[in-house]
Parts: C-alpha cells; structure tokens; sequence
C-alpha cells in the first residue's frame, strides 16, 4: 500500500481519457483493482459524491463503501478494488463552493451556460462562462467526455485571440467547466445584430484576431476542424476562438465514421474523403472571413445537399461590396483553392495580411496573466486598395440557386452529347 499522506500541493494533470478520476474535495482518491493492479498497472474509478475519510487512507474494500453508500458506484464492475493513496485538488480544480453561478446565457438538451465567478485563495475573482451539465443521462454523459476533452486541448494554449480555459468542478452536480467570460458573445449574432454599424477597421481587426488565433493552433500542431462565426466569441477588440470539440492535437486527421455534418462550412477534400488538415483549416478562414464582411452564413439559405455541388466546383461565394478589393483576391486565389497543395499555409496567410493591414499584435504575458496591444502602420497597402464597390460595374452578389445551377448542367451535358 503507498501510504503518501494528504498532501494539498500534490500537482496532478488532466486524467486520459481511457483513466477516471474520483471526483473527491479534501482529498480525491485513486482507486486499482488487484487484477488491474497486477496485470494493467492499475485502473481509476469514478465515484460521486465524493469521499470524505477524515485524513484516512488505510486499505478498504470498495464493495464495503458501497454497500454503506458513501457514493454513487460510476464503474467498477465485479473487481474487488482498494483505496490506495490520496490526491489534492489541481490547480484548475474548483470546490463546488468556489463556482458561483449568475444570469443564463444559452439552454442546450442537458445543461446550460452561464456567468459567473470563480474564487481562488489570494487571488481576485475571476468573471467567468460556465458551461454546467446536469444529471446523468448517455447524453449527458457524452457531453461531459466532449468537454473535457476540449479541456484537454484547452489546457495548453494561453494567446489573447484564443477563448481561455480556467478548470472545472466535477465534485458535486452539476458539473462545471469553467472558461472566459467575452463580453459580446458570439461573433456570428454580433455580426448580424451590428451590420449596418461595423466600419471596415472594425471588420479587419475581427479578421486579423481570427487569424492570430488559428496560426498560434496550427504552431502548436493543432487543428481546429470547426473554423465558423458562430464558434468564435468577441469582446470588440479580439475575435477568439472557441468549439473546440472536434479539434485535434495532430496535422492530418481523417474522420473514420460517418456523421451530421456542416458542409457549408467545410473544404471540399472534406467532403470527398473526410480529410482535415491545417489547409481545410485555411480554407475554413476563408469562409469566416466571407461572413465578417458579409455578415451571412456561407450559401445561407441552401441545404448541405444544394451547397455540395458549389463547394465541390469551386464555384463559391461572391463577397459583398464592402469587401476591400485585394482581401477578395487573395482569399480566392490563396485559400480557396480546391487542391489544399495549391492552398497557402496560415504562415505565408499572416504574413501578407499583416503587410496588407499594417497590424501587428504585441503580447506581454507572465504567470497571471496576458496582455495584448494592436498597432497598426500608417502606409499599409490597404490604404491604396478600394472596396468592391468602388470598382467599375461591381454588382452586389445575389444568392447562389441550385436550380438554375442544375439546369445548367444538364444544358452542358446535352451539348456534350451533340
């Protein structure tokens, strides 16, 4: 038996995912079975509510806590299984009374999301959004998994232009998970409650923040998977980055199972072969782009079954009048390609657009927080570039129609056939 005492510094990291935790307050426990012990190195139990020993971690059978109904058995099967050491809270590990819960921002199927404050000793409180999921439902269930293995990758990114990750609080119901609270919400309603308002300076800072952010993933290997207005938050200085349920810590990922799928927000490689690297990624910017300066979904108004045809083409959005002539070029030319070879990466993509918007950011950061400041070259070459509307018989873009579309394939095939 390792008998290392109750040490409320012990540092521990986020459990894999194929390990459990037991959610305890002062102190958690792991838990091992002595089979798994012997041949599997040991296993970790998930109990709730948590344990409480008063400072004792001499060996006890499992079953014996169950049958005296200390917690809710989560799985341990029929394996006779022993308390083996004890475990303090990590650092991103909140007690229930910590998390104080505010005003509803979003319902979904098994929980919400709210405001709220965390509280850690010495420090001030930190304005939060926190995600709580109740109950214990397959569904819920899945949305826990699904959480916390955005935690997971949220855990190691720390960058102005990417929503941050504060911990959770799994010790008593609901469970919470804990992130920045962003003034304005997200980018996707923000757009279309203030599109007639947002002046272009606005609108190419929205684009350069998204930019940032999806650079500072792909440097740390990440990609995202899920690039849309409506998984971006904004606090009217920085777009930052968030749903990260799909993203992966890898440079190439390919989907293995089917699944409900948004297409029009996908690259094509994407829908032919489920394929996702750091170039859909480019492309997926492209797209996000479109819909800060268009304040519209891609193909808004068309199904996933009418919008495949168009993506698969290349035949895509036309971008409004407001749009900065060069930005529209570029994007067509360097990220909406439909070979992701011929795509350029988010690197050379920074570059030219920090050269074309004259904005650099600057970040000061150190162990409690991050800082960051935009400034901005006077004799940037967007100063010599005019919008769409200024360039001779520019017509704003109607809506793409599938109808017409597949009319006019088939008056293609029929001359094909002469």
């Amino acid at each position: 038996m390792e008998r290392d005492g109750l040490k409320d510094e012990v540092s521990t990291k986020l459990i894999p995912k194929f390990d459990r935790l037991i959610d305890g307050d002062v102190p958690a426990f792991l838990v091992k079975s002595a089979k798994s012990f012997i041949e599997e190195g040991g296993t970790i139990i998930t109990a709730r509510p948590p344990i409480m020993f008063q400072n004792r971690y001499e060996w006890m059978k499992f079953e014996e806590l169950w049958r005296r109904r200390y917690f809710e058995l989560d799985s341990a099967g029929e394996q006779q299984v022993n308390l083996t050491r004890a475990i303090g809270l990590a650092s991103w590990e909140y007690r229930a009374e910590h998390v104080q819960l505010d005003d509803l921002i979003a319902k979904f199927s098994c929980g919400e999301v709210r405001k709220g404050k965390v509280f850690k000793k010495d420090s001030p409180p930190l304005e939060a959004a926190i995600k709580t999921i109740s109950g214990r439902s397959l569904e819920a269930k899945e949305k826990v998994r699904e959480l916390m293995a955005e935690c997971r990758l949220f855990q190691e990114l720390y960058h102005p232009c990417v929503v941050q990750y504060y911990g959770v609080c799994l010790i008593a119901q609901p469970n919470c998970f804990i992130f920045e609270y962003v003034s304005h919400g997200p980018l996707d309603q923000f757009l279309r409650a203030n599109n007639q308002t947002l002046k272009r300076d606005e609108m190419l800072l929205m684009t350069m923040s998204a930019g940032w952010g999806i650079e500072y993933l792909h440097q740390n290997s990440i990609v995202h998977r899920d690039i849309a207005a409506k998984n971006c938050l904004y606090d009217r200085q920085f777009v930052k980055l968030a749903g990260f349920a799909r993203a992966r810590k890898t440079l190439s990922y390919t989907m293995k199972t089917a699944r409900k799928m948004a297409v029009r927000w996908m690259a094509p490689e994407t829908i032919e072969s489920f394929l996702y690297t750091q170039k859909s990624d480019v492309y997926c910017y492209g797209l996000l782009i479109y819909e800060i300066f268009s304040a519209k979904e891609p193909f808004e108004g068309l199904s996933n079954f009418d919008a495949k045809p168009f993506i698969l083409e290349g035949d895509l959005n036309e971008f409004p009048g407001r749009t900065p002539k060069k930005l529209a070029e570029v994007i067509k030319e360097k990220m909406w390609q439909t070979d992701p070879e011929k795509r350029a990466n988010m690197h050379q993509i920074m570059l030219w657009l920090q050269a074309y918007s004259g904005m650099e950011l600057q970040i000061v950061s150190n162990a409690n927080c991050i800082t960051a400041t935009v400034h901005q070259k006077m004799d940037a070459l967007i100063g010599k570039d005019v919008d769409l509307n200024a360039t001779p018989n520019f017509v704003e873009p109607s809506p793409k129609n599938p109808i017409k579309k597949k009319k006019e394939e088939k008056r293609k095939k029929k001359l094909q056939e002469q």
